[in-house]
């Protein structure tokens, strides 16, 4: 069993019957300072907003991508009213993949290990609109 916690201590909810779970928000509003156990794969679908995580503060809008590792404090503020996103959130340890191959696979160091851009805290792309289009279609 996993729990999202705030920040300041308040529970966000226990996730349960992991290893995997997907989450709409639509709208997705301001959120407080918080922090997971597990990691949290959030594709942006619409509007945008200002994610802030760890020391870094991005405007974040369709298309983007992010990886947000374990134990790492994030929200968003000056969100849009039509904001929205999916979150995938997952424990890389719980998930039953073979693993010999695992570390070749595009993405790996980013989303096992929370592997950033430069002096950013976690991994973020952004998906051209005929990518982001074939993952909407999902």
């Amino acid at each position: 069993m996993l729990e999202c916690k705030t920040i300041d201590g308040h529970s966000g909810g226990t996730v349960t019957n992991f290893p995997l779970h997907v989450y709409w928000s639509e709208p997705q509003v301001d959120t407080t300072k918080h922090l997971h156990s597990f990691t949290e794969l959030i594709l942006i679908f619409q509007g945008n907003s200002v994610h802030h995580c760890g020391n870094t503060a991005i405007p974040v809008t369709r298309g983007d991508v992010l990886i947000v590792p374990p134990g790492i404090a994030h929200f968003y503020k000056n969100s849009s009213e039509d904001f929205s996103l999916v979150n995938v959130i997952f424990s890389s340890d719980e998930l039953p993949i073979p693993l010999i191959d695992v570390p070749l696979l595009p993405g790996f160091e980013a989303v096992f290990h929370g592997k950033g851009n430069g002096s950013e805290n976690y991994a973020r792309v952004h998906l051209a609109d005929d990518e982001f289009e074939q993952i909407y279609e999902l």
